[in-house]
């Protein structure tokens, strides 16, 4: 019954009340509809899910007939509120915002927009208009993750240590699509250089709606050789980075007003140590993991996602070197897969957590691990 007045009631321009818990039970009319972020889409609906509670508020505050014969509504209604606005006069209290203390007698309250159409899957993964940028993303998995969002139609902005590379991915994107792709040179460790990286982003393409934190360092040491200082150093890259960029460019997203992406690389170390000789690595990542999950509980309420992809083992430009070839069999040895990611297969997941695949994720985090963590 529900999932037909759900399709009924958008049609119709109405405001549904309705319990989340029979949301659950929805047709498969309503299961098509696909959640999207509050005030998006031609046609959308604001749900108020009151658990135990529900009804339909039509333009004219009637309530929906089908509703007005369930048994129950009254009495829960009743016993629910008692002595409030929504016992005695329910259409007036839903249809006028309640005082915070007719909230405080509800169980929870929350709202949810939903299209009335599926989109076509080129519209879903389609980034024309939006301009995306990389940390680390000269090369390996930011070069890989780089690319894919370009040619899903984003404009990007490399930002790296490295220059000569970031120069060198730019124009290799500008000659597939002109004027699509620029360049800074960012420590993500400093504030100044993290505004500056926003400020290119906004002087080159008008905005920030995309920003992938992917600039990592892992020096190997064993805990007993390790310092403060190096320690310092590997939290200042891969975690304080972390919150320094997401702080910039959720803050142009906020001025900006139509929501945004964040997708933060952590690694399946974030999860479960992989090796002996990266506490400092393994400290940052469960870090930046920890701080994925509590902004995105922050940022939700102005259409910003924020998610994560812990990657595994990722065949890069370095682990071809022989003097590393031991520990590269030895971590392949440990894959179910056998074998390494290619940095190609990290952009993948990234286009998808950056595109409207992903419009009902936030504080996820997508282990692309071949398996690695199920041993």
């Amino acid at each position: 019954m529900f999932g037909r007045i759900v399709g009924e009631e958008i049609a119709e321009g109405r405001t549904l009340m309705l319990s989340g818990l029979c949301l659950c039970g929805a047709s498969s009319e309503a299961s098509r509809l696909g959640a999207g972020r509050l005030g998006v889409g031609p046609q959308k609906v604001e749900l108020y899910a009151v658990l135990f509670d529900l009804m339909v508020e039509g333009p004219e505050g009637e309530q929906h007939p089908e509703l007005a014969r369930h048994p129950r509504w009254a009495e829960r209604r009743r016993k629910r509120c008692p002595g409030t606005a929504a016992a005695t006069h329910p259409q007036e209290w839903f249809t006028t915002m309640p005082h915070p203390a007719d909230w405080a007698m509800l169980p929870a309250m929350t709202t949810f927009a939903f299209s009335s159409s599926a989109a076509p899957l080129t519209n879903l993964i389609d980034l024309g208009g939006k301009t995306a940028i990389v940390t680390g993303g000269a090369m390996g998995i930011g070069r890989g993750i780089a690319e894919r969002l370009h040619e899903a139609g984003a404009s990007v902005v490399i930002a790296d240590l490295d220059p000569t590379a970031a120069e060198a991915v730019a124009s290799s994107l500008n000659e597939r699509r002109e004027n699509s792709a620029l360049w800074t040179e960012t420590d993500v460790g400093n504030a100044d250089g993290v505004a500056a990286m926003v400020a290119a982003a906004i002087d080159g393409f008008g905005g920030v709606d995309i920003l992938v934190n992917n600039a990592g360092i892992y020096p190997f040491m064993t805990f007993r050789e390790m310092d403060v200082t190096l320690f310092e150093r590997v939290l200042r890259v891969n975690l304080v980075g972390v919150f320094l960029c997401m702080k910039a460019a959720a803050e142009r997203m906020i001025v900006q007003g139509h929501g945004g992406k964040i997708i933060n690389v952590t690694s399946v170390d974030a999860l479960h140590p992989s090796m002996v000789g990266l506490a400092h690595y393994d400290a940052s990542k469960h870090g930046a993991w920890g701080l994925t999950k509590n902004v995105a509980l922050e940022l939700s309420e102005h259409g910003i996602s924020v998610n994560a992809i812990a990657p595994g083992a990722v065949a890069t430009p370095g682990t071809g070197v022989a003097s590393v070839q031991d520990a590269v069999d030895e971590t392949v040895a440990r894959i179910p897969m056998h074998r390494m990611a290619d940095p190609d297969e990290m952009g993948r997941v990234a286009l998808f957590l950056a595109s409207d695949l992903a419009s009902y994720m936030t504080g996820s985090q997508v282990v692309a691990d071949g398996g690695m963590l199920l041993r």
